[in-house]
């Protein structure tokens, strides 16, 4: 995987963002370290709800757009609506469609 852009718009996915998935019965949460139109990569920062230190050896995980649904990526991309809508909001995931742009 080439190595990508910060971000497709101001409202979309970016670099850095955090995920979920879930590959082959193992959850994975962890940030996207490249991100292209094809697909991203990852690291990995906690994986079966147990943490993944930073000094560890974290293996890269690619993902290919293809791919997105059938591993239930979820992104989360922080509130970045208009309206004052981050305002007390945590953020949340939500399926990789909504923010894929």
């Amino acid at each position: 995987m080439n190595n990508g852009v910060e971000q497709f718009s101001d409202y979309g996915v970016r670099k850095w963002d955090s995920m979920t998935c879930k590959i082959d019965g193992v959850y994975i949460e962890g940030t996207i370290k490249t991100l292209t139109e094809n697909g991203i990569t990852i690291l990995p920062t906690e994986v079966n709800f147990s943490t993944v230190r930073f000094n560890d050896d974290r293996e890269e995980i690619v993902i290919n757009k293809k791919d997105f649904d059938k591993v239930q990526l979820e992104i989360f991309t922080y509130h970045r609506g208009g309206d004052n809508d981050s305002i007390g909001c945590s953020p949340y995931p939500e399926e990789w469609r909504r923010s894929w742009f």
